[in-house]
């Protein structure tokens, strides 16, 4: 990695922070619900990404679990006629089941103890084909963390990752497979599965990847919004994890048009676009055993 690619990508990682770290779509906005998908390879991973949310908004409700949250408008003061306006956003950042008890994000997701034991993953958070997003969870759907097994945020390195152990294994659901020896190269055509602005899943297609940097970065043309951190990156039509989103890429996240009080995301042409940051997977092979 040449100093000056070094030095950008430490500043485009230094301003990611839980929950906030890239919200930009390029052309169309390709982000779709749990029900309008048919893809086998995106319904798989969708069943295996889950969200982080906060204790304080998950409570116990006649032996279930109600999620409670803003909408995505207010949480982020979004126009009324924004895409999900109405839908609720309490994620703070995404990851994927990567073994029985283990789960990957974004390291500046876990920066602190307290990040591990104040807040809850849960599965399935979604909206199906009944349109009504899913608030009421059982416990099979609900997971603590318990233990940070590795965890790395170095800008100047490029890495941005967080391996942890969830409080029992899950069993109705199976880990994600990591592409061996990823190396996804320009131009080829990426998916990621998360959590935009901490709303229900959605599957965002339509990527190109638009540059590489080396073993441990690359990016692509993926419309992501803050939650997305850990998300899982695909190559089209594989379930296999090619790296996780961990930046914006340094674009401007929402913007206020003319003569309106509220705001949207702000668009970028598909072509020339730089693109947001994604972490290579083999950088945390030794961390999941794999290497």
């Amino acid at each position: 990695m040449t100093g000056s690619v070094a030095w950008l990508l430490a500043v485009l990682l230094s301003s990611a922070s839980a929950g906030e770290d890239a919200r930009v779509v390029f052309g169309e906005d390709d982000r779709r619900d749990l029900g309008e998908l048919s893809e086998s390879a995106a319904l798989r991973a969708m069943r295996s990404t889950a969200v982080m949310v906060h204790q304080a908004n998950l409570i116990r409700d006649e032996g279930e679990w109600l999620l409670r949250g803003e909408s995505y408008a207010k949480r982020h003061g979004l126009c009324a006629n924004v895409r999900f306006a109405e839908q609720p956003a309490p994620g703070l950042c995404s990851g994927f089941l990567a073994g029985p008890e283990r789960m990957v994000t974004a390291g500046h997701c876990m920066r602190q103890a307290h990040d591990c034991t104040n807040n809850f993953w849960l599965f399935d958070f979604a909206v199906a084909s009944s349109g009504a997003p899913r608030l009421r969870f059982h416990d099979s759907q609900v997971y603590r963390c318990v233990e940070i097994l590795e965890q790395r945020y170095d800008p100047a390195a490029g890495l941005d990752f967080a391996v942890i152990r969830l409080d029992r294994a899950v069993t109705d659901r199976e880990a994600l497979p990591l592409q061996a020896g990823a190396v996804a190269l320009p131009g080829e055509r990426v998916a990621m599965s998360g959590h935009p602005g901490g709303l229900p899943a959605k599957w965002t297609g339509g990527g190109r990847v638009t540059g590489a940097f080396g073993p441990t970065l690359f990016s692509a043309s993926l419309d992501a919004f803050g939650g997305n951190s850990g998300s899982p990156v695909f190559l089209e039509g594989s379930d296999r994890v090619e790296g996780i989103l961990i930046a914006g890429g340094g674009h401007e996240d929402f913007q206020q048009e003319p003569g309106e009080a509220c705001l949207r995301p702000k668009r970028y042409p598909d072509a020339g676009a730089s693109g947001v940051l994604i972490q290579r997977i083999g950088v945390m092979s030794h961390a999941l055993g794999t290497q």
